[in-house]
C-alpha cells in the first residue's frame, strides 16, 4: 500500500538522517497507585490489536516505500521499577535519556 504524504516525509527524513532519532516520542506516565502489570499489558495488547496504525510498518520494495499493516505485533510493555535504586529519579532520568536517543524503526 502506498504511503500517505506524512508517512512519506517520515521515511524520507529517516533516509536522509539514518542516525538521528527524528521521530522518537517519549511519554511519561507516573502511576502513584498500585498497578496490576499483567492487566495493563493485556489492555495494551488489546489496543495494539484494535489499532491498525500501531501495527503499521514501512518497508521498501524495489526502492519504493510501502506501508504494511501487520496482522499481529508481538510487543511486551516493559515494566521497570527504579524504587530500589539509591537515587531512583536520577537512574530513571538516565534511562529515559538513553531511550530518547534510540533510533525509531519505521
Amino acid at each position: 500500500m502506498e504511503l500517505t504524504q506524512a508517512q512519506h516525509l517520515m521515511w524520507l527524513g529517516q533516509k536522509l538522517h539514518p542516525q538521528a532519532p527524528l521521530y522518537n516520542m517519549v511519554f511519561e506516565f507516573r502511576i502513584w497507585a498500585e498497578l496490576d502489570v499483567d492487566l495493563f499489558r493485556k489492555a495494551f495488547a488489546t489496543l495494539l490489536q484494535a489499532s491498525d496504525n500501531l501495527r503499521t510498518i514501512i518497508r521498501e520494495a524495489d526502492g519504493e516505500p510501502q506501508q504494511i499493516v501487520l496482522d499481529t505485533l508481538d510487543f511486551q510493555v516493559p515494566f521497570i521499577d527504579f524504587s530500589n535504586e539509591a537515587n531512583p529519579d536520577a537512574v530513571y532520568t538516565e534511562w529515559l535519556d538513553k531511550k530518547r536517543a534510540e533510533l525509531f524503526r519505521l
